[in-house]
């Protein structure tokens, strides 16, 4: 009976592993990443469902590190005076206006990853996205 279960989860998961590659080909990385973060969640509830474990610290850590993923780090030249002293670090999601992807690129293996050039139209930075100190 275990081999029943485990033969059904292998076919489960890689009928969705397939599922995941098609909407990856037909869409936008952006679009499906919220999707995509959302198996963190349900790992969560079956973790605790089938096994009565809460996440640990560890876990909660990792899981923001997968999600803060999704922000990008961003160096320009704040003081051109003090050579690369004048370099400062934003963050920048990727929902921020002026942050837009120019073009996909076309690549063999690892396509479930994107390469792209992006491009930074009259993208303004808040202040408070500064990292560390300027």
């Amino acid at each position: 009976m275990h081999w029943l279960v485990f033969l059904g989860t292998g076919v489960l998961g890689a009928v969705a592993h397939l599922c995941m590659i098609q909407a990856f080909e037909r869409a936008q990385a952006s679009l499906l990443a919220p999707f995509n973060y959302s198996k963190l969640l349900w790992g969560v509830i079956l973790g605790y469902l089938v096994f009565d474990e809460l996440p640990t610290a560890n876990t909660l850590g990792g899981t923001t590190l997968i999600i803060a993923a999704g922000l990008y780090v961003v160096y320009a030249v704040t003081d051109p005076e003090a050579s690369k002293k004048g370099i400062s670090a934003f963050i920048v999601p990727t929902d921020a206006p002026g942050w837009r992807v120019a073009s996909l690129e076309k690549k063999l293996g690892q396509t479930l990853s994107d390469t792209a050039q992006i491009a930074l139209e009259d993208l303004e930075i808040p202040a408070e996205n500064l990292l560390g100190e300027e």
